[in-house]
């Protein structure tokens, strides 16, 4: 009798045990493992972001070098930082055909002339077709290194509607013993200079040089067609 009531006891108590045990091991808190993430920024490998490599240089055929100046994008908003690069566009995805680049200062007579017409040739003839304009100040009235105040004053003056920069080191942009204004038109696949025009032909219908650009690069053409390629140089 003795026996089976301790036989019985063992018996409860290991129930028990195992019981607790159980219970134990269910209500232990489960682990989880998060998953790391790369936090690592994703590279940026567009064609676009890397300029062309030199030589650099400022006559035909040189690729035009990678500087950059403060103006105002589209002649307003905030003065900023603009850059050669932003012009690049080596495979036409971002829908830039050619660059006319326009050395030009408050105190030169041909650069007045010529300022007048061209916000009319980038709206109604060059912008529709994927050219930028930039016009790079370089000098005052009193020939003097341009500022701000010398932009602000030629946006005003001439409603300039594209790109404008001060740039008051204009060996960087104009060789020694070359007159004003000087144009610079740049191949947006590779910033190479395929022409350059000096002074103002105040008969000028068109940019010299430009269409022909824009034509080889695939450039959508103008609602009239006809019209600008009849005219075209």
């Amino acid at each position: 009798m003795s026996f089976g009531r301790h036989s019985l006891f063992a018996s409860l108590s290991l129930a028990l045990l195992l019981g607790c045990l159980g219970c134990s091991s269910k209500n232990e808190p489960q682990q989880t493992v998060t998953p790391t993430e790369d936090a690592a920024p994703v590279e940026d490998t567009a064609p676009w972001n890397t300029y062309p490599e030199g030589p650099y240089g400022l006559e035909k055929d040189d690729i035009f070098p990678p500087l950059e100046w403060d103006g105002y994008k589209d002649g307003t908003g905030e003065w900023t930082r603009l850059k050669m690069l932003d012009y690049y566009d080596p495979t036409g995805e971002r829908g830039m055909h050619a660059v006319l680049f326009i050395v030009s200062a408050e105190w030169c007579p041909p650069c007045k002339e010529e300022a007048k017409d061209l916000p009319g040739f980038y709206t109604n003839i060059y912008g529709p077709r994927g050219a930028k304009f930039i016009t790079a100040m370089i000098e005052d009235s009193k020939k003097q290194p341009a500022t701000q105040a010398v932009v602000d004053r030629w946006v005003r003056t001439y409603g300039i509607n594209f790109d404008i920069v001060a740039a008051p080191a204009s060996e960087e942009i104009l060789p020694a013993s070359s007159g004003i204004p000087r144009n610079y038109i740049i191949n947006t696949r590779n910033m190479q200079i395929v022409r350059v025009n000096q002074g103002v032909n105040p008969d000028a219908s068109r940019v010299p040089g430009l269409t022909a650009l824009l034509d080889y690069n695939g450039a959508p053409a103008l609602p009239d067609a006809g019209a600008d390629a009849a005219t075209s140089d």
